[in-house]
This record gives C-alpha cells, structure tokens and sequence, in this order.
C-alpha cells in the first residue's frame, strides 16, 4: 500500500522557516578548515584533513538545514541529535552551537574523531557532545537511545544511505526527522521504499540534500 507524504506540523513554539539556498562544495579530500556558522560557537574553525571521500557539508547548506529544523523543531535544547558518519564534525558541532541537548557523533577514522574531541575539548562541550571512534552500523546496533534528528552523510562512492536509513530508523523518534546527503537525487518512491517522506530538499552543485519524515500510511 502506497505510503502518503505529508510535512509534520511544526512543534509549539517553532518558528517559520528560512528560504532553500545553494552553495559551492570544498574541493574533494583537500585539507583546510570549515567554520560553525551560527550559535554560540560561531566561527570556531574546524579542521577539515586530506582523507579520501571526506567533504564536509558546506556553510551555506548547514545554514539552510537548521533553519528547516528550527522550522519543525523551534527550541533544541530538548532535542537529541546522531551524526552516523560525523567526518570533520560540522554537522554534529553546528548542532551543539545551536543548543542541543545531546549529541552524538560516530567516525570510523580514528585521526577524525580524535580532531572532533579536540574541538569538543577547545569548546568546552563535552557535557552535550560526545565523539565515539566507532563503526556506524554496529553502534546503533547496539544502541538504546532515542534520537530527534539522525544526519546521514557518508562518503558517496560508498553508497550507504539506504542501508544507514535502515540501521537508524529503530533509533528515530516518532516525529523525528532523518537528514540525507546524495550525489543523485532520491526520488519520493526511493525515499517511501526506506519508509520516509521528503519534507524539505535543495541541491548544492552536485550534491542533493534533504530533510524527511517518517512516511504517513
């Protein structure tokens, strides 16, 4: 039976949305740094090292992600956040400079998460983030806890994202919310075959990105 798409409501107390926006891509596996753009760590550099299928989520597109969460979420500070393959950490660290309440980064690498927890140390956050050198999937396996937002940005070539959907979701709260990164696009059926529905997308160059539901049967 054909699952319905349909966006969630925002929770109480969230505010309306910001626009989609696109924005060039760090060239691939180059060293160099990014920067948290918002909250309370803003501008703090992150170390971005020379590691193959390494390409952090560009500033423009975290702007564009949390203003989407901000949208159906409002406040962070009750919302728990999974960065399954945290690469440099921009994403799980925008997360606490936005005032999660909890968040947790998995990298496989040990050079990356040793970086991450020294940026966690530098910033004094090690009360809300933890960085765990830990593969994925037997992590959440493994797993108890709940999570409000799941961030799935694996390296392309490997082409996780349907499996990694699958690993995350007994960990996804009801009205969570699961956000992809993919070199294509992943058409609304690709996404209802992984039991989720699209409720916000935008395209950064080469890169489709988007945020999605559970699906609504």
């Amino acid at each position: 039976m054909k699952k319905n798409q349909a966006a969630p409501a925002r929770r109480r107390g969230a505010q309306a949305g910001g626009k989609v926006r696109s924005g060039s891509l760090p060239t691939h596996g180059g060293e160099g740094t990014v920067r948290i753009v918002s909250g309370r760590f803003k501008r703090t550099p992150i170390a971005v090292g020379l590691r193959d299928g390494l390409r952090p989520t560009p500033s423009r597109v975290r702007e564009t992600l949390f203003d989407w969460l901000r949208h159906f979420l409002g406040d962070f500070s009750g919302a728990f956040f999974l960065d399954m393959f945290a690469g440099s950490g921009a994403l799980g660290l925008e997360a606490a400079s936005n005032g999660a309440g909890g968040v947790v980064l998995l990298e496989k690498d040990g050079k990356s998460a040793r970086t991450i927890n020294a940026v966690i140390e530098k910033l004094g956050a090690g009360d809300t983030v933890r960085c765990i050198q830990a593969d994925a999937f037997a992590w959440v396996k493994e797993a108890a806890q709940k999570f409000d937002v799941v961030f799935i940005d694996p390296p392309f070539v490997l082409k996780l994202q349907q499996r990694a959907v699958q690993a995350a979701l007994p960990l996804l709260k009801d009205e969570g919310f699961v956000y992809l990164e993919s070199e294509e696009l992943l058409e609304d059926a690709a996404l209802q075959e992984m039991g989720l529905a699209a409720v916000r997308r935008g395209r950064a160059a080469a890169v489709h990105y988007l945020l999605a539901a559970r699906a609504i049967g």
